[in-house]
């Protein structure tokens, strides 16, 4: 079986098992079976490593930890075994996916400012309190900056990785995307971004 280049490119990325945190085994054997064919049959069945280091790594010397964890995600209704030895994730485990590339998601951020503000806005009503207070946490985590209440601003493009995450929440069309060459005060952002290395 070959692999194509996304799955390439997912098994090149791989940190060694030995290094991963709690949780983070699981994750990386939900994401390899999602990608199915050549990579999850590598992940899923000993010996069809096709010489990549992480697959023979995780079957030669990790192999309890592996049935350990394939066993956690099968019992949580992530993934499903078709009976002959093939696994697929579920609705439920995409579900999980989702949520593990929206908390890993990041923008990247440019080797020189272009000298403009990203200033996002959102007003999300009462009954979608939780998505609002989320949608909060995450975008102090990316160490965007707050405006005012429900108003933060970054200096470099975000508006695709914002809307995937106000998608992901369901408050997509809550967002509002402004593009500004200058903010009142601006010297304590730039300041700010500076001490985050944003900017």
């Amino acid at each position: 079986m070959e692999l194509n280049d996304n799955e390439k490119d997912y098994l090149k990325k791989l940190k060694p098992v030995d290094k991963m945190y709690k949780g983070e085994l699981s994750k990386e054997i939900l994401r390899g079976v999602s990608l199915g064919g050549a990579v999850a049959a590598m992940i899923i069945m000993p010996g069809s490593t096709l010489g990549f280091k992480w697959v023979k790594d995780l079957h030669d010397n990790h192999k309890r930890r592996f049935s350990d964890n394939l066993n956690r995600l099968e019992k949580r209704g992530y993934v499903k075994a078709d009976g002959h030895g093939n696994y697929f994730v579920t609705s439920k485990g995409h579900l999980k996916l989702n949520e593990y590339r929206i908390k890993d998601l990041k923008v990247k951020i440019p080797k020189i400012w272009d000298k403009k503000w990203r200033i996002i806005s959102f007003d999300i009503p009462e009954e979608k309190k939780k998505a609002r207070m989320a949608l909060n946490k995450k975008l102090k985590e990316m160490k965007f900056q707050v405006l005012q209440k429900s108003v933060f601003v970054y200096p470099h493009p975000c508006e695709k990785e914002f809307l995937e995450i106000g998608d992901f929440f369901g408050v997509k069309n809550n967002i509002v995307f402004i593009e500004a060459n200058k903010i009142s005060n601006e010297e304590k952002l730039i300041k700010k971004f500076k001490e985050d290395k944003i900017i």
